[in-house]
């Protein structure tokens, strides 16, 4: 997944700089008001349900994908470096946490939720 970020942030730097902005590409117009920016395993399911039990309706996880198989299309073509649509993907959703939402110079406000390096690599890796 962090190989992934490093490739989408790239895209957006493309973005930007072929647009003649100069700033990273931000999200096209959605709803989003708010990202969780931790990766997988640091508390992302909990701060899911956190959000929707606090009223931002729907949260986008990465479960959604075995829930909206076109989601996965969307995730892969973004993974192989093609442009995806963002506001299509998460038209139904207030908030979105895992990693693949954020973005450097978001205009939405970021949480960014961690775990110990050991125990992550430990559950993760089974090192340590």
């Amino acid at each position: 997944m962090a190989t992934f970020a490093f490739r989408l942030a790239d895209q957006q730097r493309h973005t930007a700089s072929s647009a003649g902005q100069g700033q990273p590409a931000r999200l096209p117009k959605t709803r989003l008001e708010v990202i969780g920016a931790g990766f997988g395993r640091t508390g992302a399911m909990s701060l899911k349900l956190a959000l929707e039990q606090l009223g931002f309706g729907a949260c986008y996880q990465m479960t959604e994908i075995v829930k909206n198989p076109f989601h996965a299309r969307l995730w892969r073509a973004a993974d192989a470096g093609h442009r995806v649509d963002w506001a299509e993907l998460f038209v139904r959703y207030r908030a979105t946490v895992d990693c693949g939402a954020a973005q450097p110079d978001t205009p939405f406000p970021l949480i960014n939720t961690t775990r110990p390096f050991r125990e992550y690599t430990r559950h993760q890796l089974g090192v340590g």
